[in-house]
């Protein structure tokens, strides 16, 4: 851009008397401006000046040094140039204190949002990662884990192994304040999470309606509303499963076991507790439907444990009174027919199977051999007898006065008895006490006959 310089001309004979300095040269018209040819000459510019020393003229090229990425062009030059300005990749050192390292990465903040770090930060993923926080949501420290990382790992104290998604908490996993902890399709266990110390859930934990709680080998599952099943789902090839309480570990000297506990529902006030079931599925007709269970033992809330439905068999725990409708000993194998059947559901009252007898023993228990039998002899007919059924017996009625005997009546037609104090010997006879006679005795039903 060239300058100039106004110089009245009454002031040039100055100028070109400064100690030799400033040169003039040509003449110079009055009231033109001069300008400079040169570091120290000057002559006439050919035209007056404006207003004091200035001067005016027409802008036909700005020249703008790109740098930074800035580039500008003079859309329209004139003595008021508009200079148009290009920004192309800005690379600055800092923006307001805060350094940008060049990449060749994307950054996108939408419209009228903040983005604020108070710390360092650092944000790694795979691509096409995304970190959703809920509306009104905080994301605290450690909170989230998307997948296997030194970092967050470290972090927590995890350790992953090679495989990685599975993960051991050696001081424990504890979800705080957490209405659920969602693993997705995982099990919980130790092939899953690697829990070496614990798993502490404050909240409740909810698993969906086909997940299993459990190990490689041993699950619960949900069967159904209100119902948890040991083992896996049903399947065509279904596993035996064992409940057990803990044991003593072997090596350990005469140390009892502890004992496991099954409990009903208990009740309030006067309400009875709930009973507990043992049920069976029962053989049923050729087909695929599942068999329906059959109770088979009920201990009820009042302490009564019922056999079947409990109107026929039972054991009444609080008195130790026990009832049994068709019970049948066998032989030690529990095969054959049986021995001695009661209550059989024909016949009412102890049937005893041929051959077979009711044995009595003098020992203190009824392992010994027995010296007196009660067995069948014949149809209708019973005989006295030892254990070989070959030994002499006979049956002793306890005698009485005739007063203790009950009523012919009541005793009724044939029954037998022996009295010790009749007064007569004559057979058949009406008996009479107060004599000193031992007799037999009979009932006809309506007296006592001697005899």
């Amino acid at each position: 851009m060239r300058f100039i310089l106004a110089f009245l001309f009454s002031l040039s004979p100055a100028i070109a008397q400064q100690g030799g300095g400033v040169v003039q040269i040509g003449a110079v018209t009055a009231n033109n401006c001069v300008k400079w040819v040169s570091s120290n000459k000057i002559t006439d510019a050919g035209a007056t000046c404006g207003g004091g020393g200035g001067g005016s003229g027409t802008v036909t090229s700005v020249s703008v040094t790109t740098a930074n990425g800035v580039s500008g062009t003079v859309a329209n030059p004139s003595t008021t140039p508009a200079i148009s300005l290009t920004l192309g990749a800005i690379t600055p050192v800092s923006v307001n204190g805060l350094t940008v390292t060049s990449t060749t990465g994307t950054f996108t903040l939408a419209a009228g949002k903040t983005l604020t770090a108070s710390n360092t930060l650092t944000l790694t993923a795979t691509d096409g990662s995304t970190l959703a926080i809920g509306a009104g949501g905080t994301l605290g420290s450690l909170a989230y884990l998307s997948s296997v990382g030194t970092g967050v790992a470290t972090a927590l104290g995890v350790n992953t192994n090679s495989a990685g998604g599975i993960y051991t908490f050696g001081s424990g996993l504890g979800v705080v304040g957490a209405t659920s902890l969602a693993l997705g399709g995982a099990t919980i266990g130790p092939d899953a999470l690697g829990v070496t110390g614990s798993v502490s859930i404050s909240g409740n934990t909810v698993l969906g309606s086909t997940a299993r709680l459990g190990w490689s080998d041993a699950f619960f599952t949900r069967n159904g509303s209100a119902s948890i099943q040991i083992g896996g789902a049903d399947s065509a090839a279904p596993v035996a499963q064992t409940l057990s309480a803990q044991s003593v570990v072997a090596g350990t000297t005469n140390t009892a076991g502890a004992n496991l506990t099954i409990k009903g529902s208990a009740g309030t006030g006067t309400g009875a507790g709930g009973s507990i079931l043992f049920q069976y599925a029962a053989a049923g007709t050729t087909g695929s439907a599942q068999n329906a269970p059959v109770t088979a033992l009920t201990l009820t809330g009042a302490g009564k444990l019922n056999v079947g439905d409990g109107t026929q068999s039972f054991i009444d725990t609080t008195t130790g009174k026990a009832s049994f409708y068709g019970v049948q000993v066998t032989n030690g194998s529990g095969t054959g027919n049986p021995w001695v059947s009661i209550g059989n559901g024909t016949y009412l009252g102890v049937m005893i199977a041929g051959g077979t007898g009711v044995g009595f023993t003098g020992a203190t228990n009824s392992i010994g051999s027995p010296d007196a039998v009660l067995a069948r002899q014949a149809a209708a007919v019973v005989k006295v007898t030892n254990a070989a059924g070959t030994g002499a017996g006979y049956i002793r009625t306890q005698g009485v006065t005739v007063a203790s005997l009950p009523s012919a009546a009541t005793a009724g037609n044939g029954a037998r008895g022996f009295v010790t104090d009749a007064t007569a010997t004559t057979f058949l006879s009406i008996v009479a006490g107060g004599g000193s006679n031992s007799v037999p005795v009979v009932s006809d039903g309506t007296n006592w006959l001697i005899g």
